[in-house]
């Protein structure tokens, strides 16, 4: 079941994804001390190592002005070049680099860090709204949400319950 919605979520990102905005070249970055997390400097101009439609990479979303602050049980980081926009009747953010995954994934190595959010177009309270992550080569769907997001103002918050148990925590601004 787990495996079921996991990939749900995945596929309903991606389509959002690729629907609410084209490829960029940026920078993903975690914060400092994140063992084992794949990131670039920020001031190098990017992520020139990932390439979208090349090696498994979808999209790469890092040129943006916003940073994703998330911790996920003991896991903690920032994602930066985040973008946030109104698309598809939904407020969205997309950071990082989204890659393939399952079976017939042609991706290789660990995971880059990648945010993807489906929140209300309209802002306010929100609750069970779509959240993923990629932290620290790891993904994390995220359930039973919960939180704020100011449209004008491009920030937010919010918290959750990842598949496997952990609290999910953090904020954003764009």
């Amino acid at each position: 079941m787990r495996r079921v919605l996991v990939l749900v979520v995945v596929a309903v990102l991606a389509a959002v994804g690729c629907a609410g905005s084209s490829s960029s070249d940026g920078s993903a970055t975690t914060a400092a001390g994140d063992a084992g997390a794949v990131g670039t400097d920020p001031t190098a101009g990017g992520c020139p190592q990932f390439t979208a439609g090349e090696g498994g990479v979808v999209q790469t979303f890092c040129d943006g002005p916003g940073t994703v602050t998330v911790k996920v049980g003991d896991a903690s980081g920032e994602i930066t070049g985040v973008t946030c926009a109104v698309a598809g009747g939904y407020y969205t953010l997309q950071g990082g680099v989204q890659v393939d995954q399952g079976p017939d994934a042609t991706f290789k190595g660990a995971l880059p860090d990648f945010v993807q959010m489906l929140l209300p177009e309209a802002g306010g309270s929100f609750t069970d709204v779509t959240m993923a992550f990629h932290l620290d080569g790891k993904t994390y769907a995220v359930t039973k949400s919960a939180g704020t997001v100011d449209v004008k103002a491009n920030t937010g918050t919010f918290t959750g319950t990842a598949l496997a148990g952990e609290a999910v925590s953090g904020s954003f601004k764009c």
